[in-house]
């Protein structure tokens, strides 16, 4: 996978749901295939200081900076 999000240079992954020709990899489990739906997850603690929490796909972050989400929400 290069920088930009795509496996050999033509896919992005948003779309690790489908394309079964990446996923033929008999010697590998699902979650080792070239691309895989299984999420990134991490547990956090969440107290009343927070004011809001963003939950969303990678392409959020292709095109805005975490700043400029969290200008979003205050507007």
């Amino acid at each position: 996978m290069n920088g930009e999000g795509r496996v050999n240079g033509n896919l992005n992954l948003s779309r690790a749901l489908g394309d079964l020709t990446y996923k033929k990899n008999k010697r590998l489990s699902q979650k080792e295939q070239q691309i895989t739906s299984f999420p990134d997850v991490r547990a956090m603690p969440v107290n009343p200081k927070f004011d809001f929490i963003v939950m969303g796909c990678d392409g959020i972050w292709e095109f805005h900076t975490n700043q400029q989400v969290v200008d979003n929400v205050y507007m």
